[in-house]
């Protein structure tokens, strides 16, 4: 099979997840999402997935970028960091395929596109990072994930959920783009290992 196939199948299988789970939470007993937000959220997580499901399945912003050269997904709630990481991922051979500023929006693109690479924030709103790190675990488990931190005491907690490395937030965008490019070498060496 392709790669371009194989993004495919990734990208239907672990939407197809994604959904299942969602529809399984919501369906619970009111108990499940015990406050307004919480079904807020839920809801706003649901809508998400179906815009990407269809834009998915349209063929619309799937494998823009020739599945060679390795995708990123950048969550950050400042638009003008976001647009800097892309920029510096450029000469480094990243395409950024997608950007959010909250985590859900993250989860719901990076379930969608399947990237190489998901870069998060500590500070992101609706999903946490310690959330959005779980999730890819079980519907995008090939991504890396890297969280930038304020806390190091987080850290500990986001790597036992399965993230891939983590950083701090007093890393230049230049600087933390290498440390990616870095964790992407790291994962290609190992499944060639």
């Amino acid at each position: 099979m392709n790669a371009a196939a194989d993004i495919i199948r990734d990208q239907q299988q672990g939407l197809a997840a994604w959904r299942q789970d969602l529809t399984r939470r919501m369906s619970r007993d009111p108990q499940a999402e015990p406050d307004r937000e919480g079904q807020m959220d839920a809801r706003r997580k649901l809508a998400a997935l179906r815009r990407t499901s269809s834009a998915l399945l349209a063929g619309q912003g799937c494998l823009a970028v020739s599945p060679r050269r390795p995708r990123a997904v950048v969550a950050h709630r400042n638009r003008w960091l976001r647009a800097r990481l892309a920029e510096e991922f450029e000469p480094l051979g990243i395409s950024v395929i997608g950007e959010g500023e909250d985590g859900a929006v993250a989860v719901a693109i990076a379930v969608a596109e399947q990237p190489e690479l998901l870069v998060l924030e500590d500070r992101l709103p609706w999903v946490t990072p310690l959330e959005v790190v779980e999730q890819m675990r079980r519907f995008a488990s090939h991504t890396a994930v890297v969280v930038q931190l304020e806390d190091s005491a987080e850290a500990a907690d986001l790597l036992a959920a399965g993230a891939t490395a983590v950083f701090s937030r007093g890393l230049r965008p230049v600087e933390l783009c290498a440390c990616c490019a870095d964790v992407l070498v790291a994962g290609a060496l190992e499944r060639t290992a």
